[in-house]
């Protein structure tokens, strides 16, 4: 069955663009869990949609939320080899002034 169109762009408006396919694909998950467990409660399929989408909150949110999880992994192993780098330059200044 398809996804109603409230819930597609939903969807596209919380991770837009091909990039963001995996998290797309998480969300939908979630967002049906959420949606089976209305249905349980009694709610129509509709009216359980639409209480996911309310327990998920503004896409922006989502997608802001998100966010911090997405940074490319060039950058963060960048960071990490700096790290260390200004840690060990540290550690050989100390230890240089306490030979002294």
């Amino acid at each position: 069955m398809p996804l109603p169109e409230p819930v597609t762009a939903y969807l596209h408006r919380a991770a837009p663009g091909p990039r963001h396919a995996r998290l797309r694909a998480e969300l939908h998950a979630n967002l049906h869990q959420a949606m089976l467990d209305h249905r349980v409660r009694g709610l129509s399929e509709h009216d359980a949609w639409t209480a996911a989408l309310h327990d998920f909150g503004p896409p922006q949110a989502v997608h802001a939320a998100a966010r911090p999880h997405q940074r490319p992994l060039r950058a963060t192993l960048t960071a990490l080899l700096l790290a260390a780098t200004l840690g060990g330059a540290a550690y050989a200044t100390a230890a240089q002034g306490l030979l002294r």
